[in-house]
């Protein structure tokens, strides 16, 4: 028999755009506003915990449009705007899910999931998405106390709320009392069509772990003359300002180059525009990377890189709230922490979150060399100029008016008009001198491209990348407007295991299962299935999303594990 067990809440946001925070509309914008809707699993987490995420990217002013831009930027900040961590995630189709890790060390107190795209700071952080979570640390005493009286912040805002009933979905449950590690059957069956609902996730977690907030908050600035800020069309976009450091000038139709160096190594090259400002769309890797930057450099000038801050510094005036729990949100922390605890002690985070491996290959990024020379298959000979010369491969040393280059060989065409790229450890050089008199013992090979070969918008005459032993560009000199950094490029994407673990083990799971993207089809039920874990008490199914007319909806049925 199906028990049908059901407690219904329909957050409506007033505004044509709702949203976990949502931006009023301003008519007087004609370029497309994108707005986004923020889920989590949850809203009260315990320091150390994962907090599963869902967002959706729609465009407010033009309904019918695909959202302009694949990456969302998402950040935790305390009330008073100070930003605890930040993160960039792919999106596809308009969807991003993925997982913040809450630092271990946080302090207990009132936190806010801040989400954004790119473009969307050209209206002003009043556009972005702002969700309240609750956080508690049960090794520190401490609650963090927010000063009510803050005078910093660049945007003022208003903000409303509103709560309306509304019942969506048959939820039902083969049973509605488990035992520890039951297999658990969910049938959802949409009663409405299946396009009106635009996204919907779901997430079995305990009650009392904390409802959904809502928020509008009216703060989007004016349509600006010309947008600071272009999209994301593709992945991350590492953008900036390229300046005369004598004039303080920008440089116009300048070379800009740019190195990602390690594993998943590559090279672009781009020209500032007339503004003087770059922008490098970068590959779609995960984790922090080492980047080199470099510009052309004239006699007379001097260029400086000023890199954009991947995250918007600029800050509203958030709402203050008092931290607080009820007594059966207490009791629930308590189980939260204990939980986390136990599996911490048992088990190693990949038992219920399941790494999505990143795999780029071993290949650098032009792919398998025309041919390769190791210099120690040779006699060794004093500098690289020797090699190229006495042995015979596909680079030879000319000279013209009295200076030397490189002559690629080969019956490609392109290969005659175009300069050949030449790379030390992946950093273009240009100083042909530094790099044809270069000691063989500090190279370990060189590859070697003879076709024309064409990266971006650029193109050249083949390509010579010097690889030296110890990683250390064979002591070359690199230019002198080069910077180096550590760039934060995607968040790694996890998926939960619903059913992890030996029975062996304890399985102190504290969300049970979610899906950020739940994908339903109209009158056919879907069901879900997975296991109980060995806590007890009350869960709660939570249906939640956004409906094609704007409204955010929250649905939730009820099971026990006894």
């Amino acid at each position: 028999m199906k028990i049908t067990i059901q407690h219904i809440i329909l957050l409506f946001l007033l505004g044509p755009f709702p949203g976990t925070v949502s931006v009023a509309q301003d008519d007087g914008h004609s370029a497309p506003l994108e707005a986004i809707d923020f889920f989590t699993d949850r809203s009260i987490y315990i320091s150390g915990e994962n907090i599963l995420f869902s967002a959706i990217i729609m465009t407010q002013n033009s309904p019918g449009e695909k959202a302009l831009s694949k990456v969302l930027y998402v950040e935790m900040i305390n009330q008073k705007n100070d930003q605890i961590l930040g993160q960039k995630f792919l999106v596809f189709n308009a969807v991003s899910t993925g997982y913040i890790k809450v630092p271990l060390n946080l302090s207990t107190g009132i936190y806010y999931l801040k989400s954004y795209t790119k473009y969307m700071r050209n209206f002003g952080p009043g556009s972005f998405s702002y969700t309240k979570i609750r956080v508690l640390n049960p090794f520190e005493s401490s609650i963090q106390i927010e000063d009510t009286e803050v005078t910093d912040h660049k945007t003022d805002t208003t903000v409303t709320s509103g709560v309306e009933a509304y019942d969506l979905f048959h939820i039902e449950t083969d049973r509605a009392v488990y035992k520890q590690l039951d297999s658990i059957s969910i049938s959802i069956i949409p009663k409405i069509h299946r396009d009106s609902l635009k996204i919907t996730c779901i997430s079995v977690v305990p009650s009392h772990s904390g409802e959904p907030g809502a928020m509008i908050i009216n703060g989007i600035e004016k349509q600006k003359d010309k947008f600071e800020y272009m999209p994301d069309y593709y992945g991350i976009t590492l953008t900036g300002l390229l300046l005369d450091n004598h004039s303080n000038q920008p440089l116009p139709s300048t070379e800009l180059e740019l190195s990602i160096l390690g594993d998943s190594s590559d090279f672009i090259s781009v020209y500032t525009n007339s503004d003087g400002r770059f922008f490098f769309p970068l590959p779609r890797l995960t984790g922090q990377k080492t980047v080199f930057m470099a510009a052309e450099r004239a006699d007379s000038i001097i260029p400086s890189i000023l890199v954009d801050n991947d995250f918007s510094p600029i800050s509203i005036n958030m709402p203050y709230q008092t931290f607080n729990l009820s007594e059966n949100e207490r009791v629930t922390a308590l189980n939260l922490a204990r939980n986390l605890q136990i599996s911490e002690h048992f088990t190693s985070r990949s038992d219920t979150l399941a790494n999505e491996p990143e795999n780029h290959g071993d290949l650098p990024f032009y792919g398998t060399p025309t041919e390769t020379l190791n210099i120690d298959d040779y006699v060794q000979l004093p500098t690289l100029e020797d090699y190229f010369n006495e042995l015979p491969y596909l680079v030879k040393v000319r000279r013209l008016k009295g200076k030397k280059y490189l002559k690629m060989m080969g019956t490609s065409s392109g290969i005659q008009i175009f300069e050949p790229l030449v790379l030390v450890d992946m950093i273009a050089v240009h100083d042909m001198d530094a790099i044809l008199s270069i000691s063989s013992k500090h190279i370990a090979h060189i590859d070697i491209i003879n076709e024309t070969y064409v990266k971006g918008n650029m193109t050249y005459g083949g390509i010579v990348s010097i690889f030296s032993k110890n990683d250390d560009f064979a002591g070359i000199e690199l230019p002198h407007s080069g910077i180096f950094i550590k760039y934060d490029f995607l968040a790694g994407s996890m998926t939960l295991n619903n059913s992890p673990g030996d029975s062996h083990i304890p399985d102190a799971r504290n969300t049970l299962y979610w899906d950020g993207n739940f994908q339903l089809t109209s009158d056919t039920p879907r069901e879900i299935l997975f296991k109980s874990g060995h806590s007890r008490g009350q869960y709660d199914i939570v249906l939640q999303g956004v409906l094609n007319n704007g409204e955010r909806f929250i649905q939730i049925a009820t099971f026990r594990v006894e």
